[in-house]
């Protein structure tokens, strides 16, 4: 009876890593290049650090996949807020972002896929 439940156990504890791993998300921002929520495709120009020849931004290409309930949101800035710099999220569709949006999508890693989970368009400020 105790070697099925040691067994269980012993099992449970080598897998914990991978199953910690496949459930971490990550995020990336910058400038949203296509969105296709028909084919599921979403693909973003991550700015990275300056690139000291010419100090100009570095940019990664991703290509991302979209699920049925991957969510989209608006991040605005309160002007009467509780406490200084406070932001309101509004939801969104698809269909309401744009090439050229700054976005910050967070996603997790599947099988050598991104797969997002949630998309911040920032309202910026004019």
């Amino acid at each position: 009876m105790q070697r099925p439940l040691l067994l269980a156990v012993l099992a449970l504890v080598l897998a914990w890593p991978a199953l910690a791993a496949a459930q971490a998300t990550s995020r990336h921002s910058g400038i949203l290049v296509a969105l296709d929520a028909s084919t599921g495709k979403l693909v973003l120009d991550e700015v990275g650090p300056s690139r000291p020849q010419d100090g100009r931004p570095a940019l990664r290409r991703l290509r991302m996949r979209l699920t049925p309930v991957t969510r989209f949101v608006l991040a605005s800035r309160q002007h009467e807020a509780r406490f200084p710099g406070g932001f309101t999220e509004t939801e969104l569709t698809a269909a309401d972002l744009v090439p050229g949006d700054y976005v910050t999508v967070e996603c997790q890693s599947r099988n050598g896929r991104l797969i997002v989970l949630l998309v911040i368009a920032a309202e910026l400020e004019e």
